[in-house]
């Protein structure tokens, strides 16, 4: 198979046309595995749906009879299910669309620029060929005819070359009559003679130069004229052939040598052999032997040069034919080779608008589909956002509520029933966790502040006197069968008894309300003598390091203990002896259990607390209710409601000795008599609550430490203090503490 190698330019056509039927190719094989790729992706998107699917039917199978699922999620979620099955099918949609409208256009257009570069091929190679091949088959035509033009040329060199033979012998015939004329009557003189050649290689006769003597000049030109004449004008060129030589008698030798022969006698001797021709020519007739040879040399040449002319004409004829044949076919070879050129032009066109279709079809579809995608994400983000964690809850707790809600174990006490509040000796810590919708200030101590706000403050003696122990108890029960309901009494509840519920509440909490042993306070009290500053401080970073919700109960406390001591002298209640009454109930220590060096101290930290409470406590969060999700959070890390056993011991201890009596409400004693026995009162108590104390904090509580974070609301109940005068700080005093002997509790008796 022929090549184009002749060709460069046919070579280029070539290889750009494949050039871009390859890249039509890769085009087309891109896009399918972009298809099957997409189309793996649906089959796995469509299987997921499915799957899940059957998941969400197992599971809708295995929930609870009468248990609702939570719509809004629900909802949401088989939206969600949904929009991935929509998904699928669009991708669907979009395969079949790019394989129909972007693969299959590029396959036939690739398919049909094939065949069409297959028949380019063959035609270039086609016409290449032909050319070539008749190129060489003219090359032939070419050689032939300059062959038969060469023999056409021979023939008029001969025929030229007998007409000279006969025109010579004519002119020596007469020549030779006019000589002997003038030899016989004149004596010829000594002449050298013209020797007459017959030129082989030319074809030409040469004339001598000088005619013979005695002839005109006139015969002479003649001569000259006729054997000079020119030949007659013929397109064949060449050498004259053997032939010629042959016919051509060749003229007799020239007499005349330069040997120094003599003249007379050469001159005779030609004499007579030119007449002894002439007379054998003169009698010869026609049908001799001489005349006969000359025809016989004439005759066949006339045919041949017939035959020659006619093959000359005929190889002419041919080349002629080969020439415009081969320009035929020239032509045909530049009209392909610009076809060529013109469908590698109309194929680079409309590979790049066939390129352009496909790619916006392709772009197009693809935007179509985000689109879709857009808006199906969109509809199903209106759903997502419609999800109310509250509302699905609502609906569950609704739906469970009565089912599994099971009643609540309350406390039974033996004479006055069930209590739905369990108070005392609960850490407030485990109170703020299992109500957190009462703040961090317990709602017992708000209360009982609020009360003594409004109609305690001028009450002589106030949290010096104590109440009734059986008005104590019976006020404690009343409050812990609900707390939520329960409200004081004015009529019913005295306000002694009513700051005798919040000493005894304070003195039974597992774990003192303000941590600080009595060794400690005693040397703070020392170092607030020597830097006061200093002291604040320490003062300050340990109040700071108490729970949120003892921080805030503690601030609540002093506060009102300062407006209590506002009322001094009303009440005759200064911040000494305030401190001295609460120093005991806040910090739960046993002065008889401390190791100090001596038996008088000196403790003023309760004191401080109350008059330096604004300065103390600056900067400390405000008491806000707990939100939902917290108290959940600290419930999960702990739920534990339990009384101490201590405390627990105490307050039987007291509501044995309160209902040990027959019954009868005790008489209330006379103010001195009252005041003279809530001094050796305030201590017993201490002292009793103390013994089981110690113990207790040195181990942790048995609720949850974990406070309540945000502190209560300020009291905005609270009656206008009154202003008074400044209250001075009544000088120090030191003392001893005599114990009494602690009073049988219920446990002993067991």
């Amino acid at each position: 198979m022929s090549s184009f190698s002749n060709s460069p330019r046919t070579e280029d056509f070539i290889a750009t046309y494949t050039v871009l039927i390859h890249e039509a190719e890769s085009f087309t094989s891109f896009f399918k595995k972009r298809c099957e790729i997409e189309d793996d992706y649906q089959s796995q998107l469509s299987r997921l749906v499915s799957r899940q699917h059957d998941i969400d039917r197992k599971l809708a199978s295995e929930y609870p009879d009468g248990l609702i699922i939570p719509q809004t999620a629900r909802e949401a979620w088989q939206e969600m299910c949904a929009n991935v099955s929509q998904e699928s099918q669009i991708r669907k949609n979009w395969i079949k669309l790019i394989r129909q409208n972007v693969i299959e256009p590029l396959e036939r257009f690739k398919s049909g620029k094939e065949r069409t570069l297959n028949r380019i091929r063959e035609e270039l190679r086609s016409s290449i060929n032909e050319h070539k091949e008749y190129l060489s088959t003219v090359h032939r035509l070419k050689k032939n005819y300059d062959r038969k033009c060469e023999e056409v040329a021979q023939f008029h060199a001969m025929t030229e070359a007998v007409e000279v033979r006969d025109k010579l012998i004519e002119e020596q015939r007469n020549n030779a009559h006019s000589d002997w004329e003038h030899i016989s009557s004149k004596p010829p003189p000594p002449t050298s003679s013209s020797t007459h050649s017959l030129d082989h290689s030319t074809g030409s006769v040469s004339i001598p130069a000088t005619p013979p003597s005695g002839r005109p000049s006139s015969d002479n030109a003649t001569t000259t004229t006729t054997t000079q004449a020119p030949r007659q004008a013929v397109i064949i060129s060449g050498a004259t052939s053997s032939a010629l030589r042959d016919t051509v008698t060749p003229p007799p030798a020239n007499p005349i040598q330069a040997k120094g022969t003599d003249v007379l006698h050469a001159l005779r001797a030609n004499t007579n052999n030119l007449i002894q021709r002439l007379n054998s020519r003169k009698d010869s007739k026609s049908g001799t032997p001489a005349m006969n040879h000359i025809e016989d040399i004439i005759r066949p040449t006339a045919l041949r040069g017939v035959k020659v002319k006619r093959e000359a004409e005929e190889a002419d004829r041919d080349y002629r034919k080969g020439i415009f044949h081969l320009e035929t076919l020239r032509l045909r070879k530049e009209q392909v080779i610009r076809g060529a050129r013109r469908a590698t032009e109309e194929m680079v066109y409309e590979m790049s608008g066939e390129a352009k279709e496909s790619f916006s079809y392709y772009n197009d579809e693809t935007r179509i589909q985000a689109v879709s995608w857009i808006s199906i994400c969109d509809h199903a983000q209106h759903l997502v956002m419609k999800v109310n964690p509250d509302a699905d809850m609502r609906q569950y707790t609704d739906s469970t509520l009565h089912e599994y809600e099971e009643p609540k174990v309350l406390y039974e006490n033996a004479f006055i029933g069930p209590c739905k509040s369990l108070l005392f000796g609960v850490a407030i810590n485990d109170y703020c966790a299992s109500n957190p919708g009462k703040g961090s200030v317990p709602l017992i101590v708000r209360m009982c502040i609020e009360e003594i706000d409004r109609n305690g403050l001028k009450q002589e003696g106030i949290y010096r006197v104590s109440g009734k122990m059986h008005s104590v108890i019976q006020l404690v029960h009343e409050i812990e069968k609900d707390e939520d309901t329960f409200k004081f009494d004015p009529e019913r509840h005295e306000i002694y008894t009513i700051s005798g519920v919040l000493k005894l509440y304070l003195r039974q909490l597992p774990q003192a309300l303000f941590p600080f042993s009595l060794v400690e306070r005693v040397s703070l009290s020392q170092q607030l003598e020597e830097s006061r500053e200093e002291a604040f401080r320490l003062l300050s970073k340990r109040i700071r390091r108490l729970p949120p919700a003892h921080q805030a109960t503690l601030k609540l406390l002093c506060e009102h203990l300062h407006r209590v001591a506002s009322f001094s002298s009303v009440n005759k209640m200064t911040p000494s002896n305030l401190g001295l009454v609460f120093s005991p109930v806040v910090f739960l220590d046993d002065p008889a259990g401390q190791q100090l060096p001596t038996q008088s101290w000196k403790d003023d930290i309760m004191e401080i607390l109350i008059e330096h409470h604004d300065e103390l406590f600056d900067g400390l969060p405000v008491a806000e209710s707990s939100s939902l999700e917290r108290s959940r959070s600290q419930q999960s890390v702990s739920r534990n409601r339990t009384i101490s056993p201590s405390a627990r011991k105490s307050l039987e201890a007291v509501r044995y000795e309160s209902y040990s009596i027959s019954g009868s409400p005790q008489i209330s004693p006379s103010p001195s008599q009252s005041r003279s026995q809530d001094a050796i009162e305030i201590i017993s108590l201490a002292d009793q609550v103390s013994s089981d104390t110690s113990a207790t904090q040195s181990q942790p509580p048995g609720g949850s430490p974990n406070p309540c974070p945000l502190p209560p609301p300020a009291l905005d109940s609270s009656p206008p203090i009154e202003p008074t005068t400044a209250i001075t700080n009544p000088p120090k005093r030191t003392f001893s503490i005599r114990r009494k002997n602690h009073r049988p509790s219920l446990d002993t008796h067991n």
